[in-house]
């Protein structure tokens, strides 16, 4: 419980900061590749994560706070990987949040 209040208070916080300054950390998520044999964005692999995947699903919940081009980027790169994230027990959860189901 503790860890989700955290996760809220950092997410409510960046979303105070100047909307470039956001960008740039969104643009981190879904562009930097976890590992160079994986090469899936961070924000993918984090939804496939037991533990990962809560801070995605707070980013979720929160995209009506977001910039325009970040709540694009972020649900073009979670819909792309859709099927991937499906097969995951972890992203599957995800994938129902994004499209409204929990």
């Amino acid at each position: 419980v503790i860890w989700n209040q955290l996760l809220k208070s950092f997410i409510r916080n960046l979303m105070e900061e100047k909307e470039d300054d956001v960008d740039v950390v969104f643009e981190k998520l879904m562009e930097d590749s976890v590992a160079v044999i994986c090469r899936k964005p961070l924000l993918v692999m984090a939804a496939m994560d037991s533990v990962g995947h809560r801070f995605v699903v707070e980013l979720i919940s929160l995209l009506q706070y977001m910039p325009d081009s970040s709540k694009v980027g972020l649900t073009e790169a979670l819909n792309e990987s859709g099927n991937e994230l499906r097969r995951n027990q972890f992203g599957l959860i995800v994938v129902q949040c994004l499209k409204g189901f929990m």
